[in-house]
């Protein structure tokens, strides 16, 4: 009351919703009629920009969890539920060109695991999926189904270009190998498999690519042993 008795009195006032201040108002030069008036002011901008906040951060986490829920924690690329969700819009893109289907499995990860420990299997994963994901393709998709299970489709003008796909992934995977120096080596087999997009079935597709990856693998140990 003696502020008020005062010519110019001032008034500093927290903005809080649900007990947590967010901000202060400052009040100068008011009427004693107006100042009866400032803490309902406060209340209602306390409760409109808190009830923003609300909804702001509400918007945040569903989304986060929405991005959370498609994608690979590991490797940042979609995970099975992400890739078959986004697969519809990449094959409308395609219309009347091929649509690629590779296959891909991580080389000899269990005995990288069990000699060098999971977090080097885990960088190899990761590897490969940045492999897969700066092939010089404008429409894609990535994916890792699980454990070493890694697949890409991808939107070709012809089915020649399969080669361009394997090549572009190997020599990524090369020149990890020289400049890290591992004493593990970040390889996968890759199986390919090219049809028309007004033809092109996931399922079978999948069928199909895995096959020509598993006989590459066979080839590759045998060359080994």
């Amino acid at each position: 009351e003696a502020r008020m008795q005062q010519e110019d009195p001032i008034l500093f006032n927290a903005l809080n919703y649900l007990g947590k201040p967010f901000g202060y108002l400052y009040f100068g030069s008011f009427s004693p009629e107006e100042y009866t008036k400032i803490l309902q002011y406060v209340k209602t901008l306390s409760n409109a920009f808190g009830t923003y906040r609300v909804i702001k951060n509400l918007k945040y986490t569903a989304a986060s969890i929405e991005e959370m829920s498609r994608l690979d924690h590991l490797t940042g690329i979609l995970n099975r539920t992400g890739f078959y969700a986004a697969l519809p819009e990449l094959m409308e893109k395609a219309g009347g060109k091929y649509i690629m289907t590779a296959s891909l499995d991580v080389d000899n990860l269990k005995k990288t695991n069990d000699q060098y420990g999971h977090a080097a299997g885990d960088f190899i994963i990761k590897k490969i999926a940045q492999a897969m994901e700066q092939v010089p393709f404008e429409e894609k998709l990535c994916g890792r189904f699980g454990g070493d299970e890694m697949v890409m489709c991808v939107v070709a003008d012809t089915v020649a270009e399969e080669s361009l796909l394997k090549d572009r992934i190997e020599k990524y995977l090369d020149d990890v190998n020289r400049k890290e120096e591992k004493p593990y080596a970040a390889e996968a087999s890759i199986g390919i498999v090219t049809v028309k997009a007004d033809v092109f079935d996931i399922t079978v597709a999948l069928k199909r690519s895995d096959q020509i990856m598993y006989e590459n693998k066979a080839r590759k140990k045998a060359g080994r042993s």
